[in-house]
């Protein structure tokens, strides 16, 4: 059986979808399951032999040594070019899908018969049974967390993908009964992949350590935040927490912000303002193969996002051994199980009183480092990966 993906989330840098794509990809591009494996992107059908080296290395857009084994080079030069204009339109997501459409459908006869897995909620027009993946229904619960464009996109798209598709894959029991609550669909037809953690996220020696705070200058003890800077994060919250902090303890523990910069964040940008300099460092976005060290330099990491349909910072957290103080909501008790200290995130008192007891309690911080080393432990993407291959398979076959 043929496997055609959809891989523009693999292109630098990636998002979380990004990740759990490229990792559940490269354990099932060298699987028994499927003859061959195919990409599909913003220039049209990816021949297996450039999926594999987008794959290996690490995700850059597609260029002139890749176009012989993407598409004729006339194709790609053209479509870049419309590229660059379309995505000044303020309807740019649906113009670069039609135009993906359009490209796919000059390359359908080598895909006939395969199964089709979408990792991003919606489906393109391919002509094959197609998998999908859902990970969360923020968009319906918060919409005011997202972008316009994001919202009406997924509110016009996504009943339909869903309909239409053999089946849905989500990412937690969470976003399961979330999706079995929102749209008609019955309960043999979603199932569950579990995101799992990249190996470079694990214990760093004390030599590991040191090089990297020298690098960014970290002070030897500070609370991370890892998050874009939105509103769903729930930055804000953690900004008025950390300020009702004793000032002691916020010049011992100073906050040190990772995650790019989003939108409707002013607020925030305003807070971070009032903090003093010794106790706020932000670092925005920063490469991936520093960002587990990073975090293994942290005391502890603070999450306390309104809504998740996993949250993978925290098991990110746990593979490295920090303790994490995250939210009682959504999907987030679920994945940290009794190896997370779990807090209000709408009360801003609950945040301050978590981070607090977390702070001053070495013991707590101790036992709960264990528990989460050893249930980070049990999130593998080769397990994740058989499930989902055996889940296309099975759809493939129907």
């Amino acid at each position: 059986m043929k496997l055609v993906v959809r891989v523009d989330c693999l292109y630098a840098p990636l998002t979380g979808i990004g990740h759990f794509t490229h990792n559940l990809l490269s354990e099932m591009i060298d699987s028994e399951e499927f003859e061959s494996v195919y990409g599909v992107g913003d220039v049209g059908l990816i021949e297996p032999p450039a999926l594999r080296n987008l794959l290996q290395r690490g995700a850059a857009p597609p260029t002139q040594d890749t176009q012989p084994a993407v598409a004729s080079g006339r194709r790609v030069e053209l479509y870049q070019h419309v590229r660059q204009w379309v995505r000044l339109l303020p309807f740019s997501r649906r113009v670069r899908g039609f135009l993906r459409g359009c490209l796919m459908r000059l390359s359908q006869k080598k895909i006939n018969g395969a199964i089709y897995w979408e990792p991003s909620y919606t489906l393109l027009p391919i002509q094959c049974r197609a998998v999908t993946t859902v990970y969360d229904l923020s968009h319906l619960r918060f919409p005011e967390f997202h972008p316009a464009e994001r919202v009406k996109l997924l509110q016009d798209e996504l009943a339909s993908s869903i309909a239409q598709a053999e089946h849905v894959v989500t990412i937690s029991e969470f976003s399961k009964t979330e999706i079995l609550d929102c749209f008609d669909v019955p309960a043999d037809k979603v199932s569950i992949v579990y995101p799992a953690v990249d190996k470079s996220f694990r214990i760093y020696s004390d030599t590991e350590q040191q090089a990297i705070r020298e690098t960014y200058s970290l002070p030897a003890q500070f609370i991370m935040s890892l998050a874009t800077v939105e509103p769903r994060k729930n930055v804000t919250g953690l900004l008025k927490a950390f300020m009702r902090l004793p000032e002691t303890l916020r010049d011992q523990f100073p906050l040190v912000l990772v995650g790019k910069n989003g939108w409707k964040n002013k607020e925030t940008y305003a807070l971070l303002k009032r903090i003093p300099e010794h106790q706020l460092i932000q670092l925005g976005y920063v490469p991936q193969v520093d960002l587990p060290v990073i975090l293994g330099c942290a005391t502890i990491m603070a999450y306390p996002s309104f809504y998740e349909g996993f949250g993978m910072p925290i098991l990110e957290s746990m593979a490295c051994g920090v303790p994490v103080l995250t939210s009682n909501v959504s999907a987030m008790p679920e994945v940290g199980g009794q190896a997370t200290l779990l807090i209000n995130p709408f009360e801003i008192e609950s945040i301050s009183e978590g981070l607090q007891q977390l702070l001053q309690a070495p013991q707590l911080r101790a036992q709960l480092r264990e528990q989460g080393l050893a249930r980070a432990a049990s999130y593998t993407w080769q397990q994740s990966s058989q499930q989902l291959a055996s889940i296309l398979k099975q759809a493939g076959t129907l």
